[in-house]
């Protein structure tokens, strides 16, 4: 064994703590990067020459820089993240709903029935005169303004559903395509056989974005590149994204169609995973949509029943006419006749003077079944309110139950993969001394050349 080979062994020393060195800083000054995995140097023994008496080594060398990362986990971690959006904007949409619809005890269309109710009550009993008529108008004006309303409002967060949806899938898009451009260049980086860590960190906190919008499968390929596919379609492949495309189905009656998403040249449908944007899709055309089908429905009983009775009245004018006009609870309104001529509100079905009994009937539609399980008007309304609170009082539990799973799986892998500042400055000080060591003994070699020159 020569002093070259000495000095070879000790200059790798030097090598090998400065490579340390370089990951231990990079490791700091990435300790507050998102998606940052810490890495960690890997070193190996060269090769030792064989000697007479056996092998003598021939110092070390890095063999590679491994990110320190449990890929199960990580996968664990798209999947449960994608279940917590899905029942977090289920439980916002929850939220929304119930606030619009105000609470039983509250007012609104609830408050707004009983008061209808009880001024008819009132006009029933005689003698009924223009004050009384004028209260009826009043009450009624106010419970079509308060179901015009609520329609309003339940629109206007199905409005707001609909650009969110649409949103999603260009966030999701712009998502995939950078996963697919992230793919290219880890296929050239890691070309030379190196492991390109860091843009591997980048793309897998892309894919944890992608993941919050909708859930995915991600398939990893030899060539360092990995596929993205959802509900068994492939959106992404090597360097190529197929992007989606949303519209919106032509409805019926008028009424707004569904959420359509297609992927590729061809629009093939494609069902989005369980995620935010299914959530947006689901909460719109289940819940908001389907809170404005039942009101619309109470609406028009409501309109139906009350024209049917009031009709067969007799006022100054001759018969009846209808009460409401409209059909639904956006477009319900008091029939402009009644309001310019309350007079016209019939309280009798002979016109004679005290005879109240049209009035009492409409009265008595408050405590009247209008269902196959004997609920009223009002409690239909009371229902729909009392089902959106106890829907969403547990949409709202399984968003607790589901954020300490997310909570508990980051927690596993930021002890994984976290930068901890304390083992850090350890390597530190590691590599530091392990560099002085190695450069002392470079110059005990330095001086013992000197000294062999000295003796020629």
């Amino acid at each position: 064994m020569s002093l070259n080979s000495i000095m070879n062994s000790s200059l790798s020393g030097m090598y090998l703590a400065r490579a340390g060195l370089q990951t231990t800083s990079h490791n700091i000054s990435n300790a507050g990067t998102a998606g940052f995995s810490r890495q960690e140097l890997m070193v190996g023994s060269r090769l030792g020459a064989s000697t007479s008496y056996g092998y003598l080594g021939d110092g070390a060398e890095a063999t590679g820089v491994r990110r320190m990362t449990d890929f199960f986990l990580v996968g664990r971690m798209r999947s449960q993240g994608a279940r917590l959006t899905y029942y977090s904007q289920m439980d916002t949409t929850l939220y929304d709903i119930e606030t619009v619809m105000g609470s039983v005890d509250g007012g609104g269309v609830s408050s707004a029935i009983n008061d209808f109710f009880s001024s008819w009550n009132d006009l029933a009993t005689p003698p009924a005169n223009d004050v009384l008529r004028q209260s009826v108008l009043h009450s009624s004006q106010r419970l079509a303004e308060e179901f015009n309303n609520l329609a309003t409002n339940l629109n206007n967060l199905a409005d707001d559903l609909d650009s969110q949806i649409e949103s999603g899938v260009g966030e999701l898009n712009a998502r995939l395509e950078a996963v697919a451009i992230l793919n290219q260049q880890i296929l050239t980086a890691e070309a030379g056989s190196s492991i390109a860590n860091d843009l591997r960190d980048q793309r897998e906190l892309l894919l944890g974005e992608v993941a919050a919008l909708t859930d995915i499968d991600v398939q990893s390929r030899n060539d360092g590149t990995v596929d993205v596919i959802i509900n068994g379609r492939a959106v992404v492949v090597r360097n190529e994204a197929e992007l989606l495309t949303v519209r919106r189905d032509e409805g019926s009656n008028g009424e707004p169609g569904r959420f359509i998403i297609t992927a590729g040249n061809r629009g093939q449908e494609i069902s989005v995973g369980q995620g935010h944007i299914s959530a947006l899709l689901e909460s719109r055309d289940e819940n908001v949509l389907g809170a404005l089908d039942s009101l619309n429905e109470v609406a028009a009983t409501f309109i139906d029943k009350i024209n049917e009775l009031h009709v067969q009245g007799e006022t100054h004018n001759g018969h009846g006419v209808m009460f409401f006009t409209g059909t639904n609870a956006s477009n319900m309104q008091i029939n402009t006749a009644v309001e310019n001529d309350p007079n016209l509100i019939a309280t009798s079905r002979d016109g004679f003077e005290g005879d109240t009994d049209l009035a009492k009937e409409i009265a008595a539609m408050s405590n009247t079944a209008f269902d196959e399980n004997g609920n009223t008007l009002g409690n239909i309304f009371t229902g729909m309110i009392v089902d959106f609170a106890s829907r969403s009082g547990s949409s709202q539990f399984m968003v607790e139950s589901q954020m300490q799973v997310v909570s508990s799986l980051e927690n596993r892998i930021e002890s994984l993969r976290g930068v901890s500042m304390d083992e850090e400055a350890a390597n530190m000080s590691r590599y530091q001394n392990a560099y002085d060591a190695s450069a002392r003994m470079v110059s005990v070699v330095q001086e013992m050349f000197d000294t062999l020159f000295q003796m020629v």
